[in-house]
């Protein structure tokens, strides 16, 4: 249960970052320099068709083409995707960001967002109430209200925030989309060229748009321009009032965010009952295993695999907002040999994922006692934003062992102790062989190069690789 939703934002290298806690714990983090491009609109050109992927790749004038399936086509008077032609300009949607070698899958379903409904200009009397909303009365309230709005064209999704909301606001807000979405069309019938037509809010607006909830307790800043700011948002929203607390320190720095980010995102995270989780995430898939650690707790390994599940189940929970891990993701929990254990830990994890504003699907165990599951990609995960791929390792997470390292320097010895005749050699290692070159080891190279002088320097920048330097006289 949530007991205190807090919203921090400050300032972190520099720049700004909105940083979510939950009950203490850090669950999100937005970063003022994250681009994103999920949401915006663009005037496209088409640039080539590829009938063995059933899509068209689109020129959106953002680098790489995006990838327009041939299910996120949308044509006027019931023509196909046959009909499209290359050199055509199209109107479309960012779907998901570009990642890696991929670029932005996009849809011509447009949808244009507000904070408690989406407006889809075409989606042809589509009405859709969020599954978060559970209660069958407000559902169908919800459904009513919308109903008389739209054409038979137009569609509507309704928020998990609208529930509750009254008639009047949700009239107001969706009269606001569509007097937008015609704004848009205007660019887009003027223009020629690839152009964006329509882009998401600052991370301000965004923040408050999308994770903005009743369960917020408050909204801390140490800006009185940010303070202004998000009390217009809110209002603009309907929000809460007097819900902005201005604080004197940067509240990034005073809630120690730095340092819960840093252990939030090591490979190993630990868990207060003394077990573990360990995070790996691969191209196609996140692998999470859960370890039990140091946890001697409970009577027997039923009860003690059990609680350590459990609690991994919540901070997996926590972890895949955070990270902003999507995909595939499989998860191997400890061994259960009890279905009630399966079903409890299964249902603690589905209501853990309740509180994430991503669409996620919990698939099941399987055979192999793995649980299945997959979350919606739209963005890059988070460690895109923080990290880059490491020049030395190239991103595999694995350098050359000092064994096989060192017997390929020994052996560029012997070469060079034939042909050079050296009387003295300077060998530049990375410091973390320091430990590796040892007595022993530096005695059996003596031994081996009789009459040649080494000196030992542990100054090289990269840890595989060496530099040999040969003195003559």
């Amino acid at each position: 249960m949530i007991k205190k939703k807090q919203m921090l934002f400050g300032n972190m290298d520099g720049e700004l970052v909105v940083a979510i806690l939950e009950n203490g714990k850090l669950v999100e983090i937005h970063f003022e320099h994250m681009e994103r491009l999920t949401g915006n609109i663009y005037l496209g050109r088409i640039e080539n068709i590829v009938p063995n992927l059933e899509a068209v790749f689109v020129n959106i004038g953002k680098g790489k083409n995006g990838f327009l399936r041939s299910k996120d086509i949308v044509l006027p008077n019931k023509k196909s995707s046959k009909d499209l032609q290359v050199g055509q300009k199209v109107l479309v949607q960012v779907k998901k960001d570009p990642i890696g070698s991929k670029g932005a899958q996009l849809t011509m379903n447009i949808g244009i967002p507000g904070r408690y409904l989406v407006y889809m200009p075409f989606a042809h009397g589509t009405i859709g109430v969020s599954k978060k909303i559970l209660d069958l009365d407000e559902r169908k309230r919800l459904h009513n209200i919308v109903d008389p709005l739209i054409s038979k064209n137009e569609g509507v999704i309704v928020r998990t925030v609208s529930q509750g909301i009254e008639v009047e606001i949700l009239a107001s807000e969706l009269e606001d989309l569509k007097t937008l979405w015609k704004e848009i069309e205007k660019k887009y019938k003027r223009s020629r060229k690839p152009k964006e037509l329509y882009k998401e809010p600052d991370v301000l607006e965004y923040v408050i748009r999308e994770r903005y909830d009743e369960k917020v307790t408050e909204i801390i800043t140490n800006d009185v321009e940010i303070k202004n700011r998000l009390e217009v948002i809110l209002k603009k929203f309907e929000a809460r009032k007097n819900i902005v607390k201005l604080i004197e320190e940067d509240p990034i720095k005073l809630f120690n965010i730095n340092q819960k980010l840093e252990r939030a995102l090591r490979r190993v995270v630990d868990l207060d009952c003394g077990g573990s989780i360990v995070i790996d995430s691969t191209e196609a898939l996140t692998i999470i295993d859960v370890n039990s650690g140091s946890n001697i707790s409970g009577n027997g390994f039923r009860e003690m695999s059990l609680k350590t599940n459990l609690e991994a189940s919540k901070e997996i929970s926590r972890q895949l907002r955070l990270r902003n891990i999507s995909g595939i993701v499989l998860i191997d929990f400890i061994d259960m040999s009890k279905e009630q254990d399966k079903k409890l830990v299964l249902e603690t994890f589905k209501e853990e994922l309740r509180k994430d504003k991503g669409k996620t699907a919990v698939i099941g165990f399987t055979k192999l006692g793995l649980l299945e599951m997959t979350r919606k990609r739209t963005s890059p995960p988070l460690k895109n934003s923080l990290f880059s791929k490491c020049p030395i390792c190239d991103g595999r997470g694995f350098v050359i062992s000092p064994k096989r390292l060192i017997n390929r320097m020994v052996n560029d010895l012997s070469n060079l102790y034939h042909t050079e005749k050296p009387k003295k050699v300077i060998l530049n290692l990375h410091r973390s062989l320091s430990g590796y070159m040892n007595g022993e080891r530096r005695k059996f190279i003596r031994n081996k190069f009789k009459g040649v002088e080494f000196d030992y320097k542990f100054d090289w920048y990269d840890p595989n690789s060496y530099n040999i330097n040969i003195k003559k006289k």
